[in-house]
């Protein structure tokens, strides 16, 4: 599709298959565009803010997701109080 100039829109929870399918992502927070670009351009902006991470350090899109809508990276998330 990417040779023909076509645009296909996902939209899903699943950041796995987004990770495998995307080259481009936005991440929409409260009804809000807070994050653009692709997956490495996102990945190399969240690693850098980090404290203690390397810019190379290879964070999942959930990760990244996680960070920049403001929940912890790194500890276990109990409930999704976050999002609401």
């Amino acid at each position: 599709m990417i040779q023909r100039g076509a645009t296909i829109f996902l939209t899903t929870h699943v950041l796995e298959i987004v990770e495998r399918l995307c080259s481009h992502v936005a991440i929409i927070h409260q009804g809000r565009l807070v994050a653009d670009g692709s997956i490495e351009q996102l990945r190399a902006g969240v690693a850098s803010s980090l404290p203690g991470s390397e810019a190379n350090q290879r964070l999942t899109l959930e990760e990244i997701f996680l960070s920049i809508v403001g929940a912890p990276v790194g500890e276990p998330v109990q409930e999704l109080s976050w999002l609401i």
